[in-house]
Order: C-alpha cells, then structure tokens, then sequence
C-alpha cells in the first residue's frame, strides 16, 4: 500500500479532524540507543513536525548520530537535512539535530525534540524517549502504553513498553494512560516499575474487570515482584484506576511508596499479593513520608498486610477503601507514625486485626478513625489494636460500628494508650470474652493512661462477656470516662475494673455516668480482686447490688451503699460515697476507718435509727474527727459527711437535727 503521508488532502482532513492542534508526534521509530562512547546507533524516526502552521511529514532513515560530551544532550528530528536550526547542532545530511543545554528546549520551527541522552565520563549512559507518539497522544497530553508498543493479550510482557511510557512521562511530568482491557484479557508483567519522577497513571475506558469488582484496566503478574516502586523523587504522583492481581506466590507488596510524599492511589483494585501498599522509609537515608492518601479504593485478599506503614507514615489518609478479605493477616498497620485518618471505610474478613496502630517508642501521635464498618473480622488480636509495644498517644474511634467473626477477639484492644476516645459506637454481639481482657468493646492488657474517654455516646449490647474490664497490670488514669452510653445485656458484667490498679492511682478523679446500664447478671462478690459495675447510671436502671465505684473521690453519679450492721461496721470508700446505716437494734456498734480513702475524697454516713427504741451508740473510729455525735430519735435518721485530708477524715457538715426516715 503507497505511503499517504505526504498526501496535502489527508494532511488537511487530518488538522481538522484533531481540531487544527498542530502537536508534533513521533510517528515510527525515534527509539535510539548506544553501543558506543558518543555514538548513537543508527535507527530510522519518522515523525509530524508544525513548519508554518502546518503538520509536516518528515521520514529519516536509519542513520547515526555523534555528539559531543556534555549532559545533557537533546535529540531532535527537523524538517530540512540542510538548514540550520539556531541553538542546535545537525547531523551532517540528515534531518537529526541535537543540542547541549541544561534544560528541556522548546521544539524548535519545523522541528520535534523526541530524547534526553545523558553522559557521563564521554560515555552514553541513559537514553530517553519522551515525545508522544501519536496524534490522539500529542492532543490529550498523555502517552498510551498502545502508542509505545503494549498489547494486552494476557500474554505478551507488555512491561517494556509501560516502562517506556513511564520514562516518557517522567521526563516531561506527563501522564501515563493504560487503556481498558477487551475481551476478557489482561496486561501480563513481568517486571515491575520503578518512578523516580512525578507523574500521573491512570486506567481509562470501559472494559474486561477481572471479577466485576474493580477498574476495566487490569494487569497481571506471574512473577513475584513489586509492580509499581514510588521514590521520593516521584513525591506528587498519581495511580488510579487500575487492578493489579499476582496469580503466583508473593513475598513483596504490589506498590512501594519509599520516603514518598503527597501521593494519590483512587479507585484502585490490588489483590492477592503479600502486601497491597507499603509505605517505607527506605535503607539508605530513611526518612518520613507524609500526606499520602488512598481513596474509592478495594485492597483485599493480600496476605500478610493490605495497607503497611512501617515507620513514620504520617498524615496518611484513607478515604472510602475496603480492605480485608479472607486471606488478610491484618487490614491496616502503622508504625511509629502520626495523624492518620480512615474514614468511611469498611474492613472485613481479616483474621488478626483489623487495624494496628503501635510504636518502637513512645512516638505514634493523634489518630481517628470515623465511620467505619469492621465486619467479619476473626481477629485474634482484635479488630482495632493499639500500642502492644510502646505507649501511642491520641487515639479517637468516632461513629464506627463493630460486627464480629466467629472467634473475634475484640472490638478494640488497647495496650498502652494516653488519650483514647471511642464516641459515638455501635457493638454489635459475638465477642468471644470479656471486652477490655479476651475481647470486648475496649479491651486494656496494660495502660491506658492518662484523660482516656472510653465509651462516650457509645452503644454496646447482648455482648456474651464484660463490656469494659482491666485486667491486672491494666491502668486508668485521671480523667478517665465512660459517659451518656448505652450497655444493655450482657451475661456478665458491664465493667470489671481491677481493684489493685484503680485504687492505687491516689489521683484518680473520672466519672462514670452512664445513660442506661441496665443490670448485669453477676458481679465477681466482695472477695474478689476486681470490682464489678453493673448498674452506675444517671437515670435508675439496673440493681444497687452492681453497684460499685471505681475508687474512693471519683465524682460518680451512683446508688447508696447499704453497710450492714453489727458490733463493727466496715465501710470500703472503693464502693461508694453515700453509706447508709440501719441501726435494728439498741446494741453498741464501732464504726471502722474507711479502707480504700482517697485524698480530697468526700463521703457521707446516714445512720438511720429502726430499732424500735434508742439507738444504740455509735463510736467513730480515731480517724473520724468529729464533734459530740447523738444518734436520731426511732424512725429518724441523721446524717454527717467527711472530707479526707490524707491522714483523718474531717467532718465538714451534718444535718442539725433528726430527719424522718
């Protein structure tokens, strides 16, 4: 068939057709390389170049190029074999031009520059082709992984020609377009990509999606490789649209963003790998990276982690992503790293945890969670994990509805947290145990520590174990709160506490008022080493028998505490602030030193007199100070409050006389 290049008429249909863009392409070849010092290869470019405002047709056959030592070099194509081109250097009778400037030159009139060639010590080592290679290409702005040779059969390593179109892109901060597969077929690549440049990918066009769940443009490896490894350099880049899917066995993550910043991953499908993306500081010179963001993305069914932050991924943002799958080890780690924010995600189907955020010291800072589904999830280490080797600080859990797998865990498992706020939840039933030790809506294996606000607004219910406990070795810490939530149904009890933490801690000054707890079936008994809290609420549901206060002086909206009565009475300031004395009969009785006092701690005595008679008389114990006590008159009662000062119990008020009872 002749050639129709040169052709005026097809020329002219061809401008109006690309709406008069005039783009200079690179229609064939223009793909030089070097086996020599300073000598180009021979090889043959034929290319669109604008020569008054005109596309003009320029055929170069194979011929060489020799240029002189300076980085960089530009390679060009000209309309003329003979004409000089200001700036530039030809190669005797032939239509390549090159020219030794720093940075990218203009295209020249009637010209196109299509390489970078760098030098180093007289020798050519890189060479890179970066101009577009077909009209629709040159139009857009883009380079289509088609026009650099990619064919999409689910057979041919379509890999060198992506690369192509990546070091195309990265030269010129271009785009990079992988159109969508037809017929059922993939990309198959067996090598991956490295970006050192920022530049944008992208899948477009409707076509075959793998399983129906993800972007048309898919790509597939048989080979145990990262496809797509983002350096620092590459900081700004973005991936989108794609699914990549391993079908062989992998020990490596499907992208690497290493010490890479402000990089976008949307509407992305990664699958069956070991790692779906890992966010790395690199060996050599690590260093943090910030303000990433994944979002409209599904990465599931990747072994060991699908998202990874191994040290100082900060600022990471995860936008509408579902990860999980029943292949996960765990959904979301982050390490040593600060402000990250999921929101509106959902993660299922994982089978140690859901999301882990930890630290190698006291380091990893301020991170929310908001309007998150965790479904499914088996995990042995419970859905939300924080802080099992060092202290992380500022955690919110915000509106997130938590649905376990059979053998869950947890729904939230914090070892060592300052700040831990969970507003605003739903926990649905079928944790395993109880919630703050085996499993549970908050679960405290060793510290949370100071201002921790643990089920504000929270709803929990029909859990089959406590819904909140401490276990030994397990601390909270002024500030602490469980406040407005709703607990309804548990088997065992609403809160067990260890009574050997709280009451160690003099500066304890918490509250626990809750909305409606309504009452648990069991509580451990006085003898036990952990205090149960089956019904300390604010509106009167649940029974007095469950009712225990956390320690001495915490401001807790609670029922009386009845002491019995006998020779001795024996008040415990661990159970309560209001104590209630009915005196049965005309026998003297001691009234003991409160065990368990806190400093600053404010507690009341009611003795009420239902002997019959006169009461019999009441001694204080020495720690009681006091002035002159008269019991009230039979069916009277009459009441006297203490305040602790660290040594004795201070009277600081009392009724003036008997008030009925």
């Amino acid at each position: 068939m002749p050639s129709t290049h040169n052709n005026r008429l097809v020329l002219e249909e061809f401008q109006s057709y690309f709406l008069d863009s005039l783009e200079p392409f690179i229609a064939s070849g223009g793909l030089p390389s070097s086996s020599s010092a300073l000598t180009i290869d021979p090889f043959p470019t034929s290319a669109y170049v604008v020569e008054n405002n005109k596309l003009i047709y320029v055929d170069q056959e194979s011929a060489s190029i020799t240029i002189v030592d300076g980085t960089p070099v530009w390679l060009g194509i000209h309309s003329s074999r003979t004409d000089a081109v200001t700036g530039w250097t030809r190669q005797i009778g032939t239509h390549y031009i090159y020219a030794n400037v720093s940075v990218q030159p203009v295209n020249p009139p009637g010209g196109l520059v299509f390489a970078r060639v760098t030098v180093a010590g007289s020798v050519i080592t890189l060479i890179e082709n970066f101009a577009y290679r077909s009209p629709v290409d040159a139009k857009l702005g883009e380079h289509n992984i088609k026009s650099w040779g990619a064919v999409g059969d689910g057979a041919t390593d379509d890999a060198p020609a992506i690369q192509s179109a990546i070091n195309a892109a990265q030269v010129i901060r271009g785009k990079v377009v992988i159109p969508a597969n037809r017929g059922n077929l993939s990309y198959n690549i067996n090598s991956g990509f490295t970006i050192s440049s920022p530049i944008n990918i992208e899948g477009k066009g409707i076509g075959y999606s793998g399983d129906g769940s993800g972007p048309s443009a898919h790509m597939d490896i048989n080979v145990d490789i990262t496809i797509f490894t983002i350096t620092r350099g590459a900081s700004g880049s973005t991936i989108k649209n794609l699914y990549l899917r391993n079908l062989g066995a992998s020990t490596l993550p499907a992208v690497n963003y290493i010490n890479s910043n402000n990089n976008l991953l949307e509407r992305m499908t990664i699958t069956s790998f070991d790692t779906g993306v890992l966010f790395s500081p690199g060996v050599a010179a690590p260093q943090s990276s910030f303000l990433n963001t994944i979002r409209n993305s599904n990465i599931f069914d990747n072994t060991s982690v699908n998202i990874d932050g191994q040290s100082s991924s900060n600022a990471l943002k995860l936008d509408n992503v579902i990860f999980g799958g029943g292949s996960s080890s765990i959904g979301l780690r982050l390490v040593d790293s600060n402000s990250a924010r999921i929101m509106g995600c959902n993660v299922e189907g994982v089978t140690v945890s859901a999301i882990e955020f930890d630290a190698t010291t006291p380091l990893s800072v301020a991170h929310t969670i908001i309007a998150t589904h965790f479904e499914a999830n088996t995990s042995s280490n419970g859905d939300i994990r924080l802080g099992a080797t060092a202290q992380i600080r500022g955690v919110s859990i915000i509106s997130c509805l938590f649905v376990p797998g059979a053998t869950a865990d947890s729904a939230i498992n914090a070892f060592n947290v300052e700040g831990l706020a969970v507003l605003g939840g739903v926990l649905h039933s079928g944790y395993s145990g109880p919630n703050l030790t085996h499993t549970g809506f908050a679960r405290l294996s060793s510290n949370v520590s100071d201002y921790a606000i643990l089920g504000m607004g929270s709803t929990v219910e029909n859990d089959i174990g406590t819904n909140f406990k401490s276990p030994s070795g397990g601390v909270f810490q002024p500030g602490s709160a469980f406040d407005a939530s709703y607990v309804d149904s548990a088997q065992y009890n609403y809160f067990n506490i260890n009574a050997a933490d709280m009451l160690a801690n003099s500066n304890y000054y918490g509250h626990l008022s809750v909305a409606r707890a309504d009452a648990g079936v069991t509580n451990p008994g006085a003898g036990s080493a952990e205090y149960a809290f089956g019904a300390l609420t604010s509106n009167g549901h649940g029974g007095a028998a469950n009712v225990r206060a956390i320690r001495a002086g915490a401001a807790f909206d609670m029922n009386n505490v009845n002491l019995t009565y006998g020779a001795t009475i024996f008040p415990d300031t661990a159970m309560g602030n209001n104590f209630i004395i009915a005196i049965s009969n005309t026998v003297a009785h001691t009234i003991n030193a409160p065990i368990n006092p806190g400093t600053g701690q404010v507690i009341t005595f009611t003795l009420q007199n239902i002997s019959g008679g006169v009461a019999g008389a009441a001694t204080w114990n020495a720690v009681f100070k006091l002035a002159a006590w008269a019991q009230a008159a039979n069916g009277f009662s009459r009441s006297i409050t203490f305040m602790y000062n660290g040594t004795n119990w201070v009277e600081i008020g009392r009724t003036p006389a008997d008030v009925p009872n």
